[in-house]
């Protein structure tokens, strides 16, 4: 971080260096206690945000050697979304490192924060550290104002909602195939995570680079493999660690991302030479972007990086859970199977629908299991008067979305049960802040619209090829799961039964 840069962090410089003095000095010899004690004093008093009327100062928990609770916000969510909302309030702070970070729970502070979204600063991407620089940090979430407005024009009309409805036929035959592949005649039992998660990777990625032969197939996944690695190491240490090895990881982390960011970079120039006959394609006309000058390589390669390996584990999540869910429901897993066996000879335009239990089936296992806890966190550019407080510009600010999709009235006195038809009925503009699935406001997920089919359609075919059981529930659930269906699954170790449909 250059020295010019100190002004944009919300810890004046001074305080930035006592404690970076104090830390020197006393870190080896301190017990955790009394570190975490002396910074929450120093930081409470630091970074106050003060009531709109000036009589309260924002609450929250208090401040952990060394990582603040940015490890309970990221490792044990559910518990503490609940816990901190009982403690605080609807608004309250949490510390993110050395920094100060609002939470909100509620539709309307939502709708106030995100209401000029595409003047936000991603905060969470310029604190990242130098791993999740050189691998996304340019990519096209994580970039601010004109530079995100010029690399969304060249994207946006390559993923927009008709470019992905015309693509229909090939998802649904895409789904049908990969999920024939995951069962035999008979009964297969499958570890749900590990089955699903390349089908929304290779899908994608057909979209973008066009069919592919198998060796440019194995090589995307291998190199997928040495990304999820990174991001697991990262996120096993980076988002906390402060200090030298923040900017200068490991000498072994180094090597593996400057190896996966050569792979990464080598895949798309020999894609881009294999298909110079093919200038329709969108990584040809991106491709071309690129040549022209209007975006970087390392915008285009790390944008592309988030519509493909960033999504695995959260859309094989949202299949997961989405499969799980159901198959808690003996009522709604039959009604489903009758819809989807009625629309067998109109698959393609059924999985484009949003008026469908097969959608809705996906909207409630969102709703009741968030892919994403809490969003990036993200700092408006002008003062914001949230939940009675008024928040300063540059406070990173960050949604609980189990509070929006689980706690929120809105979704009435049942809103913990499973009830996919609840959303019958309810329209955009009611659901816009009252359900978190792609984000908020205009800077939504690049890839939504492709998202939404690709899984409609997986589910589709598995439900619809397959009787399809949670075998393992009793291992791999919350106790109190059959009381509260928005209690945590532990989605890894889910194991699903398939039997193929005579």
């Amino acid at each position: 971080m250059a020295f010019s840069d100190v002004r944009d962090d919300p810890i004046p410089l001074l305080t930035a260096i006592t404690a970076a003095l104090v830390i020197t000095a006393c870190v080896l010899h301190t017990p955790k206690k009394l570190l975490s004690k002396f910074f929450h004093i120093l930081l409470h008093y630091t970074n106050r945000v003060r009531s709109v009327d000036g009589t309260f100062t924002l609450d929250g928990p208090k401040y952990v050697w060394p990582y603040g609770n940015t490890k309970q916000q990221f490792y044990d969510a559910h518990k503490h979304s609940q816990l901190w909302s009982e403690q605080y309030g609807q608004i309250y702070r949490i510390w993110s490192g050395l920094s100060p970070e609002v939470v909100i729970t509620t539709p309307a502070d939502v709708a106030k924060f995100y209401s000029d979204a595409s003047h936000h600063i991603r905060v969470f991407g310029q604190r990242a550290g130098w791993v999740f620089h050189q691998v996304l940090g340019e990519g096209i979430g994580f970039i601010d104002h004109g530079d995100w407005r010029r690399v969304r024009k060249c994207m946006d009309p390559l993923m927009a909602n008709g470019v992905a409805t015309k693509q229909l036929p090939q998802i649904n035959q895409s789904a049908q195939e990969f999920v024939d592949r995951l069962g035999n005649d008979q009964v297969t039992v499958i570890c749900a995570i590990n089955a699903v998660m390349n089908f929304p990777l290779l899908e994608t990625s057909r979209a973008l680079f066009g069919d592919m032969n198998e060796v440019e197939q194995t090589e995307l996944l291998a190199i997928g493999e040495k990304y999820m690695k990174i991001i697991r190491s990262f996120f096993a240490d980076g988002p906390f660690c402060r200090g030298f090895r923040y900017w200068r990881p490991a000498s072994k982390l180094r090597s593996t991302t400057r190896e996966y960011l050569h792979r990464w970079d080598t895949f798309h120039r020999n894609l881009v030479h294999s298909r110079r006959d093919q200038p329709e394609l969108p990584i040809m006309k991106l491709w071309k972007r690129v040549e022209e000058g209007i975006i970087t390589r390392n915008e285009l390669l790390q944008s592309i990086t988030e519509s493909t390996y960033t999504n695995i584990d959260i859309t094989a999540h949202v299949i997961v859970t989405t499969c799980v869910l159901v198959t808690t429901d003996e009522n709604t897993q039959k009604d489903l199977e009758i819809e989807i066996k009625s629309q067998r000879h109109d698959q393609d335009r059924y999985i484009g629908r949003t008026d469908t239990l097969l959608h809705f089936v996906l909207l409630e296992a969102l709703r009741l299991q968030p892919a994403v806890p809490f969003t990036l966190s993200e700092a408006a550019n002008i003062d914001k008067e949230l939940g009675g407080f008024r928040v300063p510009q540059g406070t990173s600010v960050t949604t609980d979305t189990f509070a929006i999709n689980v706690r929120n009235p809105f979704w009435g006195p049942d809103r913990t049960q499973y009830r996919p038809l609840r959303f019958q009925g309810l329209t955009a503009g009611e659901l816009m802040h009252n359900l978190h699935t792609f984000g908020y406001g205009s800077r939504k997920c690049l890839g939504k619209h492709f998202a939404e089919k690709q899984l409609r359609a997986l589910i589709m075919h598995l439900f619809h090829q397959y009787d399809v059981r949670w075998c393992n529930r009793a291992e791999t659930t919350s106790s109190e799961f059959d009381d509260d269906r928005s209690a945590s699954i532990c989605v890894p170790d889910v194991k699903l039964s398939l039997t193929r449909r005579r």
